[in-house]
């Protein structure tokens, strides 16, 4: 599988931005410290390529807010309980830890 690494890191940077929390640049300094957008997804699975874990934060995203858009409908006061911007954050760092 062969996909944009540049093109995937300002998606990734870019949905984060969006969130304009306080401290999303510290973080942002964190993860290129860290090697984050560089990294596997997975040591032996899916992904296993540099700048992998970029890829499946943004799958984990896109699936994520997909489900939360799907939900407000069901629910509409659900947008008032979370936040998409609670969603990108927890699911663009979900994997965090693996950099």
């Amino acid at each position: 599988m062969t996909f944009d690494r540049n093109a995937n890191k300002e998606r990734f940077l870019e949905l984060l931005r969006s969130t304009k929390r306080d401290g999303v640049e510290d973080m942002i300094e964190e993860l290129e410290r860290m090697g984050f957008f560089d990294a596997p997804a997975s040591a032996a699975h899916h992904l296993n390529t540099e700048g992998g874990l970029v890829k499946h934060s943004l799958y984990t995203c896109d699936a994520a807010l997909e489900v939360y858009e799907g939900m407000k409908k069901l629910e509409p006061s659900l947008a008032n309980e979370v936040s998409r911007e609670n969603i990108i954050i927890a699911s663009l760092l979900h994997d965090v830890c693996k950099s």
